[in-house]
């Protein structure tokens, strides 16, 4: 197996004051060719700006006043050259809420057509609204706030003429397979340092 000649790797960073800084990375595909410009890095910013818009759209419904998109980087991989980009956000959360610690995070599950864990894979989400929970577990209305933002996750992009179609990285097989389906967990996850690592200052 292989990675494909052409990819995108968006890694999208959260923050909150005195907090980790959560990040999740996302991998698409183009589903034809895409219209490149002249300008690769160009290229880069216009399909990674394409990709994070679409996935923050709901996003600040789940997140508290105190937290922040901070933003996303970039990673154009085309035949074997990397062009790496990024973008700043800053838009904050719209709940007036406490957080969970650090530790408590919303976990996305990922599907693709592979059996086994070659097949799947997580999204963490945090820091998460106490408001949302009960206990360990989300509440009923709180998987209906999330459901939009896994389904945003899901969903592909239209850049420079094509769709682009989003991804599970299979790091045992070194490849990408499309996604299937995705879903909210409905018992909260804890994440590790490799989640909460700054991507961008």
């Amino acid at each position: 197996m292989a990675m494909p000649d052409v990819w995108i790797k968006v890694t999208m960073q959260l923050s909150s004051p005195q907090r980790f800084k959560f990040y999740n990375v996302f991998y698409s595909v183009p589903a034809e060719g895409p219209t490149w410009t002249a300008n690769p890095t160009l290229d880069c910013k216009t399909i990674g700006d394409a990709i994070h818009g679409g996935h923050v759209i709901d996003l600040p419904s789940v997140l508290t006043q105190n937290t922040q998109i901070v933003g996303a980087a970039f990673e154009l991989h085309k035949s074997g050259i990397v062009y790496e980009t990024s973008t700043i956000t800053g838009d904050p959360g719209t709940i007036d809420d406490d957080e969970l610690p650090d530790y408590s995070a919303v976990v996305i599950q990922k599907r693709t057509d592979t059996a086994g864990k070659k097949g799947r894979g997580r999204w963490f989400l945090g820091p998460v609204p106490e408001s949302l929970t009960d206990e360990d577990f989300l509440t009923d209305a709180a998987v209906l706030l999330y459901n939009p933002v896994a389904t945003a996750f899901l969903s592909p992009t239209t850049a420079l003429g094509t769709s682009w179609v989003p991804q599970l990285h299979s790091v045992v097989d070194n490849d990408l397979k499309p996604l299937t389906s995705v879903y909210v967990d409905v018992k909260l996850g804890r994440i590790g340092g490799r989640k909460s690592r700054s991507i961008l200052t």
